[in-house]
């Protein structure tokens, strides 16, 4: 997340000092990411997302939308878009 004031950069913040500092705002930052790739879907063929895998639970930068699920490359399904 770029930080800025009157157009000017301040600076960045990475997901994992937002999970350090506040746990509860990084469920919701990850769910605001989920519903944005979900309306970009309907222009692209293939979104993915930074999260985790809501089968396997692991961490991953390309998760894929299966029949409404977010999973990971490691995945059986996630091929199947």
């Amino acid at each position: 997340m770029l930080v800025e004031e009157n157009h000017q950069k301040l600076g960045i913040i990475v997901e994992s000092g937002i999970r350090r500092v506040d746990p509860e705002l990084h469920l919701l930052i990850k769910e605001k990411n989920k519903l944005e790739a979900h309306f970009k879907s309907n222009r692209t063929s293939t979104v993915t997302l930074s999260g985790f895998c809501q089968d396997s639970g692991n961490c991953s930068d390309d998760l894929r939308n299966v029949n409404g699920i977010w999973l990971c490359e490691g995945c059986e399904n996630w091929n199947d878009n």
